[in-house]
């Protein structure tokens, strides 16, 4: 997630003609990725990172099979549409990650995407609708601090039941 916050800030930067500090460990990834092509779903989630930088270039990405890659890629998407200002872009993508966070049992992903939905329904004005959302993320978010250790076991075994399937 480093490489996000990376991107971000640099991003800003180099609309006003700084150096990109981003771009020396952007180019070592991709050619990490070009030369061993990786399967992981952190390496997805970076890639979709850098893809929404518009940085890949005419690589073909790797399509997330798994839910939580899937719902991670696009929770990722929806905070930088949202941090550029390109919030309409984001209403599409906020039931399918939801649906898929909520599928696998996922406390954290869930809470977090409910109150993008909540941010998103405040903005267009539908005030009752976004308490709602933000209300339905505070039990999922309490349950995740709560059992912050066992995320990343649940996550390895929601990848393990996506593969035999």
């Amino acid at each position: 997630m480093a490489v996000t916050g990376i991107l971000a800030q640099s991003w800003r930067a180099s609309e006003v003609d700084e150096p990109a500090g981003w771009a020396p460990p952007v180019e070592r990834i991709l050619r990490l990725w070009d030369t061993h092509h990786p399967v992981s779903p952190i390496v997805d989630v970076v890639l979709a990172t850098l893809d929404f930088f518009g940085l890949t270039g005419e690589r073909e990405l790797p399509v997330p099979v798994d839910a939580w890659t899937r719902a991670t890629t696009r929770l990722l998407r929806l905070v930088l549409l949202e941090n550029v200002g390109r919030i309409g872009e984001t209403v599409e993508l906020l039931e399918p990650t939801i649906n898929d966070f909520r599928s696998i049992g996922d406390r954290w992903g869930l809470a977090m995407t409910l109150s993008q939905r909540g941010a998103i329904q405040s903005l267009d004005g539908e005030l009752v609708a976004a308490l709602a959302s933000w209300g339905g993320s505070r039990a999922p978010a309490r349950r995740a601090r709560r059992d912050r250790g066992r995320g990343v076991r649940e996550h390895e075994d929601h990848r393990a039941a996506d593969d035999a399937r």
